[in-house]
């Protein structure tokens, strides 16, 4: 039994350990053991991502982003300068990283190989949640009034709907298929809609 507070899991290495965020950091714990778990990063944290095809971990924090390699959980670099993140998501190869926010303002994009150069899409918009497509090229958003989808490199709009306020300002879940060919988000409280990318 863990017995701390956690926000976000994700299993690492298949399902032999897992990666755990919470108030006190990133926690390592060996599955297979159950050695005692691990404290990696001592610095609070959100949620926790995976690259499909990559080694590499990224853990989110309010004001940064944390990228780890997954195969031997040594940070490598951080993602300074925002605030009020929320909302993570990877590209496949882990060589882009996206984050919304929750009282903060837009959508963030990183380039992994350009850290302290992000793009911010949305900056009018103070609670958005963001999806960031598996090949790294399109955004898919939410607010409480829209979902949108969007061109990571330039912010282009390609797509926009209305959603069913039924939220106030809370923005809906939104997440693409592995294949990127399908994005869902929450229509209402009620409703999913899939949107053909």
């Amino acid at each position: 039994v863990f017995e701390r507070e956690l926000r976000s899991v994700a299993f690492v290495e298949g399902v032999s350990v897992l990666a755990a965020t919470g108030p006190e950091g990133l926690w390592r714990i060996d599955l297979k053991s159950f050695d005692e778990p691990e404290l990696v990063l001592d610095v609070s944290l959100w949620d926790v991502v995976l690259a499909s095809d990559a080694p590499i971990l990224a853990a989110q924090g309010r004001d940064m982003v944390h990228l780890l390699d997954s195969a031997t959980w040594q940070p490598f670099q951080r993602l300074l300068g925002v605030a009020q993140l929320e909302y993570l998501s990877l590209s496949r190869d882990g060589a882009r990283v996206a984050a919304g926010s929750w009282r903060g303002f837009g959508v963030h994009v990183w380039d992994v190989a350009e850290p302290h150069a992000p793009r911010q899409f949305f900056a009018e918009l103070p609670h958005i949640s963001a999806a960031l497509s598996p090949d790294g090229s399109l955004i898919a958003t939410t607010t409480g009034e829209r979902f949108e989808l969007v061109r990571a490199e330039s912010g282009e709009k390609l797509l926009s709907i209305e959603r069913q306020r039924a939220f106030g300002v809370t923005p809906g879940p939104v997440a693409f298929r592995p294949d990127g060919g399908l994005v869902a988000f929450g229509f209402s409280s009620a409703t999913v809609r899939l949107v053909e990318v």
